[in-house]
């Protein structure tokens, strides 16, 4: 993912990093996809791109790329035998990509990128179903 979560209810405002613990809309929806996806979160271990908060919503500088990736480097090294890494978001992706580590890559769980299907189909619905069926990819990976 980005960043800890700014939202009321995210990260920052909880001091609670893991993203299926706080009540902001990322986190419901993150909860629901994990849920269709058939992905238990207890066999999960999440990680930001960034970290540490960017403050107001805003895209990381390079050198915060390059800080974030080096993080996430030595916090893979940790998991060798991890089963998948799932990239959700743009900067996830470009920090896996930098880091050249595989991935799969999904949207972000925020209400800015998707929502539940309901009824006619959007470009945010769709996307919603991306996700669930990345996260499904990764659940297959993680059975043993």
């Amino acid at each position: 993912m980005l960043t800890p979560g700014p939202a009321l209810g995210g990260a920052q405002m909880t001091g609670v990093l893991s993203p299926t613990k706080n009540s902001d809309q990322t986190a419901l929806n993150l909860r629901q996809l994990l849920k269709e996806a058939k992905l238990d979160e207890r066999v999960c271990v999440f990680w930001n791109a960034i970290p540490w908060s960017l403050g107001p919503r805003r895209e990381p500088t390079d050198d915060e790329m390059r800080h974030g990736v080096g993080y996430l480097r030595r916090f893979l090294a940790l998991v060798p035998e991890r089963r998948a890494v799932v990239a959700m978001g743009l900067v996830a992706q470009r920090a896996c990509r930098q880091a050249e580590i595989a991935a799969i890559n999904v949207w972000s769980a925020s209400p800015l990128a998707i929502s539940p299907p309901t009824g006619a189909a959007s470009t945010k619905s769709k996307r919603w179903i991306e996700v669930r069926e990345g996260l499904a990819r990764a659940a297959a990976l993680s059975v043993t």
